[in-house]
């Protein structure tokens, strides 16, 4: 650069972090220089091309609008996002395209309620850079003019397009409540998010949570502004990571949290183990992902579920596809020691590996034989009338075989969930929307040390969408200028179609002849490659590699990137062999045949006969573009806002920016030049009647035409650079639109105070007369009750002395009572002591009766006695001295 002196200061081009700050120490040579940099400690040698002007008085400052800096360019842009970025600012504006560099950390305060409330119902002028923003203003613009918006959020994977989309999602349902609690829509439509994210999303070694999968969601509102339903379309699910992860990445995070957060009976009724017992989980070497709990993350997805309306049937049978899929994963297949009658060497399942295959087969609700006979051999159909034969598979064919299988069962898993999740955001007829707010979170363009089909499909999409962008950005920007004539110095735009013709462009575009290459009976990759090379060989974008013939690059907008074309007819075809598919239609298990439905008559007719795959339904890449296309239609058809994501490092660390990894961002994102259109460019524009029409009460009792209108409602600033008037429209910079909004919305808030004036006198005297005959009412009401009280404490003293008699009488005659009862009782006991001494006088009589007897029996018997004694004595005899008696 001419003119640069020792000793100034200035901007210098730096390998590692792109532009840095340095002096100039001396020159060296014609065009070289030596710059001395303090903050690196280094002095570079560099040319004068690599140098840019160092505007000291702007260094110093931090714009939260790249539009406003005067001395713009690389140097200043990439310093003035590090300079916020450090400072914990992540979001900046370029006009109305928002930057948001992933900060790889909470930032406190960025988030919530109070920081949502600073930007409800504001647009983008004059408001602080944020996501919030972007979705108010879009928010705002579809209720004023009832037209569909949409917000493209785009950016290389890792640079936060999940959160960022997520934050999108939960400020529309919040800035739509009318309360302060949510509807049960709104709860539907933010739990979808975490259930996607189980089964979509994956560690990579760029993002944790990286989405393996495009989505497309369709926010439905009434005219007031009501979220109503939503709709989501999701593409290419990364169906290949089921069966294989790159080192230190990881499968899908719902094999995870399912093997360590599933509890009795189920895990012992399915069989599940930890994550490091299955191979499709241990390749990478990686099972968990620092700061994430997978038991939590599984409680949340069963919350999500129940909330989304997922029964406890329905999540089962959800469950036992995922456990089915890591049984099928721990197949192994060994050579059969026996052959086959032809002599034939087969496979057969290793011993080790039975039992995983027999769960598998019981979760899939197939015999055991279909499934292994699907496994190991395919069948053809011959020539013959309904003749079949079996080929048996090699141990690679089995093994392709099983994870065919696998991919099948998850990919069509998937799409039920996300039609499952549709089904629960429907929109009724009652509610009809009339506005959507589309929000596109697609994957990120993606370059790895391996790139198959999906990595080639994926960078297609990027590439489409960042020609969107920049057409929208700088072609119809400028065309509409020139085609207003307003005077307007031509910028030139980044924008090349080379990559997309290469890769899509009929007949010679590499999808359409993959495609064509797919219907061949002998169709190989290497064939097609060899084909594309002679092609395109004179365009620079596609080159083959000779050393590897079946290897490729493309020269894409971002950068060059070589993809392996090995196994990219298997993939593209995208369908299991017919025999497999069969048997899984055939099932006993209702949910699998759910996902693998019967082809009705007409499908069955045009397969035609002998097929052993469904070579004419649409092939991966057909399907791909044309939802792609449907999607970008559907853009076309809307207001657009963009959020370009800008991922800072490759060490997903914060308050780590690597300059020149994030200048190639810049770059490849076309905000270089966006910066440029939006400086020179005028950010409003409205045909002269919509203009009138907004802002007719700046000129109140002006006629003529349109045109006239404006002008008298510009005043005069429609005579300054700020105001351009076209042929049909009028253009207008951000400062004099939103000088109009704030004065119109002061007018209006005159009218309203005008208006509020009276309506509060008028409900004043309505409230006034409705108070005076409530008092009036009241008091009637009070003496009413007054005398009621009165004659009811009346009636209550003659009824208590009426009770009160009675009482008293009916205390005299049971006084009475009980009195003649004591007398009875008294005469009872006399008489009942009359009767006991009658009694006691009859005993002692009878007493004195016997012992009288007694005595007399008594002395009857000594009498006897007496007798008998004397008669006992016998007579003195002869011979016999009688005994001489004693006498005393």
């Amino acid at each position: 650069m001419a003119g640069i002196q020792v000793g100034e200061s200035v901007w210098v081009r730096h390998h590692e972090h792109g532009w840095v700050h340095g002096i100039v120490s001396e020159h060296n040579g014609a065009s070289g220089l030596k710059v001395t940099c303090s903050e690196l400690g280094e002095e570079l040698e560099c040319s004068s091309g690599d140098v840019l002007l160092f505007n000291a008085s702007e260094h110093a400052s931090v714009f939260d609008d790249m539009v406003k800096i005067d001395d713009f360019h690389e140097a200043s842009m990439l310093h003035n996002l590090k300079q916020r970025y450090m400072q914990k600012h992540i979001y900046t504006w370029i006009g109305t395209v928002l930057i948001s560099v992933n900060p790889f950390e909470n930032v406190p305060g960025l988030y919530g309620p109070a920081a949502l409330e600073r930007y409800r119902g504001k647009g983008i002028a004059g408001s602080d850079p944020h996501v919030y923003a972007t979705a108010n203003h879009a928010y705002t613009m579809m209720k004023r003019n009832s037209r569909n918006q949409s917000i493209l959020v785009s950016g290389e994977s890792g640079a936060g397009k999940t959160e960022v989309a997520k934050t999108v999602l939960q400020c529309l349902a919040d800035i739509s409540c009318t309360s302060d609690s949510m509807g049960e829509v709104e709860k539907r439509l933010l739990q979808a998010n975490p259930l996607l994210e189980a089964f979509g999303n994956a560690c990579t070694v760029r993002n944790n949570n990286s989405s393996r999968f495009g989505k497309f969601i369709q926010v439905q509102f009434t005219e007031r502004g009501k979220i109503v339903g939503a709709f989501i379309d999701q593409y290419l699910l990364e169906k290949s990571r089921i069966v294989h992860q790159a080192k230190g990445e990881r499968n899908y995070h719902i094999f995870y949290s399912l093997c360590r957060g599933l509890t009795n009976p189920f895990r012992e009724e399915w069989r599940v183990l930890m994550p490091e017992h299955y191979h499709y989980l241990t390749q990478s070497g990686t099972l968990t992902i620092d700061g994430v709990n997978d038991k939590e993350e599984w409680k949340s997805v069963k919350e999500a579920m129940d909330q989304m309306g997922f029964t406890i049937e329905e999540q089962h049978s959800v469950f036992k596809i995922v456990v089915a899929i890591l049984h099928i994963g721990n197949m192994k297949f060994v050579e059969s020691k026996t052959k086959t009658p032809t002599g034939e060497v087969h496979m057969e399942l290793e011993e080790q590996t039975m039992p995983f295959f027999k769960e598998a087969a019981k979760l899939l609700g197939t015999p055991t034989d279909d499934l292994e006979r699907g496994l190991l051999h395919r069948q053809f159909s011959g020539g013959g009338r309904g003749s079949v034969y079996s080929i048996p598979l090699t141990q690679e064919e089995a093994v392709e075989s099983r994870d065919a299988l696998a991919k099948a069962l998850y990919g069509k898993l998937f799409e039920w969930i996300v039609a499952k999740i549709n089904a629960s955001l429907i929109c009724t007829q009652q509610q009809r929307s009339l506005c959507t707010i589309g929000i596109l979170d697609i994957f990120g363009f993606e370059a790895f040390q391996h790139n198959s089909l999906e990595q080639l499909l994926i960078n297609f999409a990027n590439e489409c969408l960042q020609q969107e962008f920049q057409k929208h950005i700088f072609e119809l920007e400028q065309s509409e200028y020139i085609a207003e004539g307003i005077s307007w110095e031509k910028i030139s735009a980044p924008i090349s179609c080379e990559c997309i013709d290469v890769i899509q462009k009929k007949p010679q575009g590499l999808l359409p002849m993959l495609d064509e290459e797919c219907a061949l009976p002998k169709g190989s990759e290497e064939a097609l490659l060899e084909k594309l090379s002679q092609i395109h060989k004179s365009g620079g974008v596609f080159k083959l590699d000779r050393r590897r013939r079946e290897c490729f690059s493309l020269r894409h907008y971002a950068e060059s990137v070589t993809y392996d074309g090995a196994g990219f007819m298997e993939k593209n075809k995208d369908k299991l062999f017919q025999d497999i598919e069969s048997m899984l239609q055939a099932s006993s298990d209702k949910f699998v045949r759910t996902l693998f439905p019967l082809p009705d008559e007409d499908e069955r007719t045009r397969g035609g006969r002998g097929a052993t795959r469904s070579s004419r339904q649409p092939s991966l890449s057909g399907k791909f573009r044309s939802q792609l296309s449907d999607v970008v239609r559907t853009l076309a058809a809307t207001d657009q806002h963009y959020v370009r994501c800008i991922k800072p490092n490759n060490v997903k660390k914060p308050a780590v920016l690597e300059g020149a990894f994030v200048l190639r961002q810049l770059r490849c994102a076309g905000l270089l030049e966006t910066v440029h259109v939006r400086k020179a460019g005028f950010e409003f524009r409205r045909t002269y009647a919509s203009f009138v029409q907004r802002f007719w009460r700046l000129a109140v009792g002006r006629t003529g035409d349109d045109r006239t209108v404006a002008k008298a409602i510009l005043g005069d600033a429609a005579e300054s650079s700020s105001v351009a008037m076209g042929s049909t429209k009028i253009f207008i910079k951000q400062d004099i639109y939103s000088a109009l909004e704030a004065k119109l919305e002061d007018q209006l808030l005159s009218h309203v105070r005008t208006i509020e004036r009276y309506v509060k006198r008028f409900l004043m005297v309505r409230k006034w007369r409705r108070v005076v005959g409530a008092v009036m009412e009241r008091e009637s009401a009070r003496r009413e009750e007054e005398e009621r009280k009165r004659r009811e404490a009346e009636a209550e003293k003659r009824r208590i002395a009426l009770e009160e008699a009675q009482r008293i009488q009916r205390a005299k005659e049971e006084a009475e009572a009980e009195r003649r009862r004591q007398e009875a009782e008294a005469e009872a006991e006399r008489q009942r002591e009359a009767e006991a001494e009658a009694e006691r006088q009859r005993a002692e009589a009878a007493k004195e009766a016997a012992a009288k007897e007694a005595a007399e029996k008594e002395a009857a018997e000594k009498a006897a006695a007496a007798a008998v004694a004397a008669a006992s004595v016998p007579s003195p005899a002869v011979g016999v001295r009688a005994s001489t008696p004693l006498v005393v």
